[in-house]
Protein backbone atom coordinates (compact mmCIF):
# COMPACT_ATOMS: atom_id res chain seq x y z
CA UNK A 1 0.00 0.00 0.00
CA UNK A 2 1.64 3.16 -1.16
CA UNK A 3 0.54 6.67 -0.41
CA UNK A 4 0.48 7.43 -4.14
CA UNK A 5 -2.11 4.73 -4.87
CA UNK A 6 -4.98 6.38 -6.81
CA UNK A 7 -7.44 4.19 -4.87
CA UNK A 8 -7.21 6.66 -2.00
CA UNK A 9 -8.83 9.37 -4.10
CA UNK A 10 -11.78 7.23 -5.19
CA UNK A 11 -13.36 6.87 -1.75
CA UNK A 12 -13.43 10.50 -0.64
CA UNK A 13 -16.91 12.04 -0.46
CA UNK A 14 -18.17 15.55 0.07
CA UNK A 15 -17.94 16.16 3.84
CA UNK A 16 -21.26 15.26 5.46
CA UNK A 17 -22.30 15.82 9.07
CA UNK A 18 -22.50 12.62 11.14
CA UNK A 19 -25.00 12.69 14.01
CA UNK A 20 -23.63 9.85 16.15
CA UNK A 21 -20.03 8.99 15.25
CA UNK A 22 -19.76 6.41 18.03
CA UNK A 23 -22.94 4.39 17.61
CA UNK A 24 -23.79 0.73 18.17
CA UNK A 25 -23.91 0.25 14.38
CA UNK A 26 -20.22 1.10 13.83
CA UNK A 27 -16.95 -0.40 15.12
CA UNK A 28 -13.87 1.84 15.35
CA UNK A 29 -11.02 0.01 13.59
CA UNK A 30 -8.43 2.79 13.83
CA UNK A 31 -8.30 6.26 15.29
CA UNK A 32 -5.99 9.18 15.77
CA UNK A 33 -6.61 12.62 17.29
CA UNK A 34 -8.35 13.79 14.09
CA UNK A 35 -10.02 10.82 12.37
CA UNK A 36 -11.85 7.53 12.92
CA UNK A 37 -11.80 4.59 10.52
CA UNK A 38 -15.03 2.66 11.13
CA UNK A 39 -16.70 -0.49 9.85
CA UNK A 40 -20.39 -1.30 10.05
CA UNK A 41 -21.13 -3.77 12.78
CA UNK A 42 -22.45 -7.00 11.37
CA UNK A 43 -25.59 -8.06 13.19
CA UNK A 44 -25.40 -11.62 14.49
CA UNK A 45 -29.15 -12.07 14.59
CA UNK A 46 -30.39 -12.96 11.08
CA UNK A 47 -33.81 -11.40 11.68
CA UNK A 48 -32.33 -8.06 12.78
CA UNK A 49 -29.87 -8.17 9.85
CA UNK A 50 -32.72 -8.81 7.37
CA UNK A 51 -34.93 -6.07 8.83
CA UNK A 52 -32.08 -3.53 8.72
CA UNK A 53 -31.20 -4.55 5.15
CA UNK A 54 -34.82 -4.22 4.07
CA UNK A 55 -35.14 -0.79 5.68
CA UNK A 56 -31.94 0.39 4.00
CA UNK A 57 -33.19 -0.79 0.61
CA UNK A 58 -36.67 0.69 1.00
CA UNK A 59 -35.35 4.03 2.25
CA UNK A 60 -32.43 3.94 -0.22
CA UNK A 61 -29.97 4.59 2.60
CA UNK A 62 -27.55 1.71 2.15
CA UNK A 63 -24.20 2.79 3.51
CA UNK A 64 -20.77 1.63 2.52
CA UNK A 65 -19.34 -0.85 5.04
CA UNK A 66 -16.32 1.37 5.82
CA UNK A 67 -16.11 5.09 6.48
CA UNK A 68 -13.59 7.64 7.63
CA UNK A 69 -14.81 10.55 9.67
CA UNK A 70 -13.10 13.74 10.76
CA UNK A 71 -13.37 14.56 14.46
CA UNK A 72 -14.26 18.23 14.88
CA UNK A 73 -12.95 20.04 17.96
CA UNK A 74 -16.55 20.57 19.19
CA UNK A 75 -17.19 16.80 19.35
CA UNK A 76 -19.28 16.41 16.21
CA UNK A 77 -17.94 14.70 13.11
CA UNK A 78 -17.87 14.89 9.30
CA UNK A 79 -17.81 11.82 7.08
CA UNK A 80 -15.11 12.40 4.48
CA UNK A 81 -14.72 8.94 2.88
CA UNK A 82 -16.78 5.81 2.27
CA UNK A 83 -15.20 2.55 1.08
CA UNK A 84 -16.72 -0.68 -0.17
CA UNK A 85 -13.91 -2.91 1.09
CA UNK A 86 -11.18 -3.00 3.70
CA UNK A 87 -8.35 -2.56 1.18
CA UNK A 88 -9.79 0.74 -0.08
CA UNK A 89 -10.32 1.92 3.50
CA UNK A 90 -6.77 1.02 4.53
CA UNK A 91 -5.19 2.72 1.50
CA UNK A 92 -7.18 5.89 2.19
CA UNK A 93 -6.35 5.76 5.92
CA UNK A 94 -2.65 5.51 5.05
CA UNK A 95 -2.95 8.47 2.66
CA UNK A 96 -4.63 10.53 5.40
CA UNK A 97 -1.91 9.56 7.89
CA UNK A 98 0.81 10.69 5.47
CA UNK A 99 -0.79 13.80 3.94
CA UNK A 100 -3.38 15.30 6.31
CA UNK A 101 -2.29 14.44 9.84
CA UNK A 102 1.16 16.14 9.65
CA UNK A 103 -0.48 19.34 8.38
CA UNK A 104 -3.17 19.19 11.07
CA UNK A 105 -0.51 18.80 13.75
CA UNK A 106 0.92 22.24 12.95
CA UNK A 107 -2.34 24.14 12.30
CA UNK A 108 -4.27 26.08 14.92
CA UNK A 109 -7.51 24.43 16.12
CA UNK A 110 -9.59 27.13 14.42
CA UNK A 111 -7.99 26.31 11.03
CA UNK A 112 -8.13 22.50 11.08
CA UNK A 113 -11.71 21.89 9.96
CA UNK A 114 -11.47 24.40 7.11
CA UNK A 115 -8.25 22.72 5.94
CA UNK A 116 -9.79 19.21 5.93
CA UNK A 117 -13.03 20.34 4.25
CA UNK A 118 -11.16 22.31 1.58
CA UNK A 119 -8.72 19.47 0.87
CA UNK A 120 -11.47 16.82 0.61
CA UNK A 121 -13.75 19.07 -1.48
CA UNK A 122 -10.82 19.70 -3.81
CA UNK A 123 -10.15 15.97 -4.25
CA UNK A 124 -13.83 15.19 -4.89
CA UNK A 125 -14.29 18.11 -7.27
CA UNK A 126 -11.23 17.22 -9.34
CA UNK A 127 -12.16 13.55 -9.45
CA UNK A 128 -15.84 14.09 -10.23
CA UNK A 129 -15.66 17.12 -12.51
CA UNK A 130 -18.49 16.84 -15.01
CA UNK A 131 -20.47 14.25 -13.00
CA UNK A 132 -23.43 14.34 -10.62
CA UNK A 133 -21.20 13.44 -7.67
CA UNK A 134 -20.43 17.10 -6.97
CA UNK A 135 -24.11 17.98 -6.58
CA UNK A 136 -24.87 19.47 -3.18
CA UNK A 137 -28.13 17.50 -3.07
CA UNK A 138 -27.41 14.16 -1.41
CA UNK A 139 -30.53 12.58 -2.95
CA UNK A 140 -29.30 13.43 -6.46
CA UNK A 141 -25.85 12.00 -5.68
CA UNK A 142 -27.38 8.78 -4.31
CA UNK A 143 -29.80 8.43 -7.22
CA UNK A 144 -27.05 9.08 -9.74
CA UNK A 145 -24.75 6.55 -8.09
CA UNK A 146 -27.53 3.91 -7.94
CA UNK A 147 -28.50 4.53 -11.57
CA UNK A 148 -24.87 4.22 -12.72
CA UNK A 149 -24.32 1.00 -10.78
CA UNK A 150 -27.61 -0.59 -11.83
CA UNK A 151 -27.27 0.14 -15.53
CA UNK A 152 -23.46 0.21 -15.78
CA UNK A 153 -23.46 3.81 -17.03
CA UNK A 154 -20.05 5.56 -17.21
CA UNK A 155 -19.26 8.24 -14.62
CA UNK A 156 -18.99 10.84 -17.37
CA UNK A 157 -22.74 10.55 -18.09
CA UNK A 158 -24.98 12.83 -16.04
CA UNK A 159 -28.38 12.14 -14.55
CA UNK A 160 -30.62 14.86 -15.97
CA UNK A 161 -33.75 14.27 -13.93
CA UNK A 162 -34.44 12.34 -10.76
CA UNK A 163 -37.76 11.25 -9.31
CA UNK A 164 -37.90 9.30 -6.08
CA UNK A 165 -39.86 6.06 -6.34
CA UNK A 166 -40.62 4.16 -3.17
CA UNK A 167 -41.27 0.83 -4.86
CA UNK A 168 -38.48 -1.39 -6.21
CA UNK A 169 -40.69 -1.86 -9.31
CA UNK A 170 -38.80 1.00 -10.98
CA UNK A 171 -36.02 -1.39 -11.91
CA UNK A 172 -38.49 -3.72 -13.63
CA UNK A 173 -40.18 -0.80 -15.38
CA UNK A 174 -36.88 0.58 -16.67
CA UNK A 175 -35.74 -2.88 -17.78
CA UNK A 176 -39.03 -3.35 -19.62
CA UNK A 177 -38.62 0.08 -21.26
CA UNK A 178 -35.13 -0.74 -22.48
CA UNK A 179 -36.17 -4.15 -23.82
CA UNK A 180 -39.21 -2.69 -25.66
CA UNK A 181 -37.26 0.20 -27.18
CA UNK A 182 -34.31 -1.99 -28.09
CA UNK A 183 -31.86 0.31 -26.26
CA UNK A 184 -28.90 -1.50 -24.69
CA UNK A 185 -28.72 -1.52 -20.91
Amino acid sequence: MTSNDPTAYTVFTLPTHVDAPLSPFWIVLRENPYFYLQQTKRQKNAIVRNVLGTLQNVLDTKQSPFRIIYRRPNGTCLQIAAAENEKQAEITWQWIQEHLVPALDILENSEKEAFVVTKVNSIVTRRDAGTDEISMDEKVRNASRSFRQTFNVPVTERLVNCKSVRSPRWVDELSRFFSVTGLPY
